[in-house]
């Protein structure tokens, strides 16, 4: 057992290049693809849908495609929404756990996301093939996701079948925040909490360049980013999916309450029509000319861009994680944070950043200090950098999963 690699299979509604769905397309990659490095113990395969936002991958369904390293088997969905029914799926994972329990094979099965038919009822499926469990929720199972959209429904759901298929998996948290939150709905449930994996290779990439004003930036991020800042602004970004939850409202109120000169860079894509609430809202706070929409920006560009910001902003009502922090963080930006994301405990502990409710004016307050305090940011700027290496290392966390999916398969047994 100690000798052999452990296969899994990661079940999940989507995977890259779907970006459209945010941090955790990117997350579960990462994990899939550190997995799979020629020294790992662990042998990683997906199952997903062609899902891409209201439009489907160009894949064909259920062949098997080679994405940096993991095979990936994408199928079809008959429903286009974030329910992502794929019956093709569903039949395929069948097909293949009999196979598994024919040839008595070592196998487990790590479910990512909740509340949509391929998570549901894979894990239905893998009940009933008495198949090692791990469910990653990816932060879906939280007071805000089950009062967020079709409250009913998800209360009925979770009270038939949803506790029960939750209690019979081994549950992965990626923070203290997320555990918590899962415990109010699972008090007796069997938690690990493993943090997201980053990617350090781009950054490093990208490092020798930082000091050149505008090497190696693409042309899709205007010039008015890229020129020569003004050092009395006060430099804020946000780099992230654009929805209700993430908080540009709240911030947008605080920002236009201020009383020192700043600038707002949003990088991110969204829902049309919320995108143009954000923009009237700006307009009738009067703070529209502060704010650059440059759209949704490069993985190749991304630490570049945070370096030339003075902080990241994000003031979400509910994030389980927040990658983009620890990103920001490795490109020697400052960040302000809520305190309902979930590296807001860490972010307190390392002193690496900002911690306030995500109400306008403890945000403005906030922002207030963070303005008058450079000292605190230039040390955040040398020393970050280094921490997040060093607390957030690729093979610590590659062992803890290794950990949990041998305990998962240990109690099976």
């Amino acid at each position: 057992m100690l000798n052999k690699r452990i296969t899994v299979l990661h079940i999940t509604p989507s995977y890259k290049p779907a970006y459209c769905y945010g941090g955790p397309t990117r997350s579960i990659a990462m994990l899939c693809e550190a997995a799979n490095v020629p020294s790992a113990k662990i042998e990683a395969l997906v199952f997903t849908t062609t899902a891409n936002g209201n439009r489907e991958l160009d894949f064909k369904s259920g062949v098997k495609q080679n994405v940096d390293g993991v095979d990936v088997y994408y199928y079809s969905r008959l429903s286009k929404d974030h329910t992502h029914f794929s019956p093709a799926l569903l039949f395929a994972l069948h097909r293949f756990l009999q196979s598994v329990r024919r040839n008595k094979q070592e196998l487990i099965i790590h479910i990512h996301s909740w509340w949509n038919l391929v998570a549901i009822l894979s894990a239905a499926l893998a009940v009933c093939h008495r198949m090692p469990m791990v469910i990653s929720p990816r932060g879906m199972i939280t007071p805000y996701t089950l009062s967020f959209r079709h409250k009913a429904a998800k209360y009925l759901v979770h009270s038939i079948v949803g506790r029960l298929l939750l209690q019979t998996a081994h549950l992965h948290a990626t923070t203290a925040l997320e555990a918590k939150n899962l415990l109010q709905y699972l008090p007796t449930g069997n938690i690990s909490i493993i943090p997201n994996l980053l990617t350090f290779d781009t950054v490093e990439n990208r490092c020798q360049s930082f000091s050149n004003p505008i090497n190696g930036l693409t042309k899709r991020i205007p010039e008015i980013v890229i020129s020569k800042p003004n050092e009395q602004q006060l430099r804020l970004i946000f780099l992230s999916r654009i929805d209700p939850k993430k908080g540009l409202e709240v911030l947008f109120e605080a920002l236009a309450i201020t009383n020192f000169p700043w600038t707002l860079t949003i990088a991110g894509m969204g829902k049309a029509a919320y995108l143009r609430y954000l923009k009237q809202l700006s307009g009738s706070l009067k703070i529209s000319s502060n704010i650059s929409w440059i759209g949704q920006v490069e993985d190749v560009d991304k630490f570049e861009l945070l370096n030339r910001h003075d902080l990241l902003t994000l003031t979400s009502s509910n994030e389980n994680f927040g990658n983009v922090v620890l990103e920001a963080l490795l490109a020697g930006t400052s960040v302000l944070l809520s305190d309902q994301v979930g590296l807001a405990h860490y972010i307190q502990e390392a002193d690496l950043g900002w911690i306030c409710k995500a109400e306008p004016k403890e945000i403005a307050s906030t922002l207030s200090l963070i303005n008058l305090d450079q000292d605190k940011r230039s040390r955040i700027k040398c020393m970050a950098p280094q921490q997040i290496r060093k607390d957030f290392n690729t093979a610590d966390i590659m062992e803890n999963y290794l950990s949990l999916y041998k305990k998962v398969l240990s109690r099976m047994n």
